[in-house]
């Protein structure tokens, strides 16, 4: 009972991780468009300063394009971890829930033992059944020596 009630824990605990897994991957989804958003506007503001002046000015083009390259990898990087963190934690959770469980085979195994064991013992019962006498016929036989 304590093992059923070990296993509703575990599978209670990995739902509640999974669920706030979920909401921060929904928050990273938002910060995410946010994000997009910004750089949509800034490349807006970008191509508009460039389309007024004469000459193109790479370096603020190469310095945008960098700025948003590192934005991009540190709120990748901050998605991810927590994601990775969660999911290391659930397999090695799961790996202790595996060890735990017995195969069906086994199980099967051992209830094909346990048959044949019940079956020897009833055999060597009924031979033990034959080779004593009841107390019946021992009543009979002593009051058969009482009256003589």
């Amino acid at each position: 009972m304590s093992a059923n009630g070990d296993s509703t824990t575990h599978f209670a605990a990995l739902q509640e991780r999974v669920h706030g897994l979920g909401q921060q991957f929904l928050q990273f989804e938002q910060t995410t468009t946010r994000a997009f958003q910004q750089v949509e506007s800034a490349l807006a503001a970008l191509s508009a300063e460039v389309r007024a002046g004469g000459k193109t000015q790479w370096q603020t083009i190469v310095t945008s394009v960098g700025v948003i390259v590192a934005i991009l990898g540190a709120l990748g990087g901050l998605a991810y971890l927590p994601v990775k963190n969660g999911m290391e934690a659930l397999g090695a959770e799961l790996r202790i829930l595996r060890e735990a469980v017995v195969p069906r085979a086994e199980q099967a195994e051992r209830w094909r033992r346990t048959d044949e064991d019940i079956k020897a013992l009833q055999s060597e019962l009924r031979r033990t059944e034959t080779r004593f006498v009841g107390r019946s016929e021992y009543d009979e036989r002593w009051r058969c020596r009482e009256n003589k």
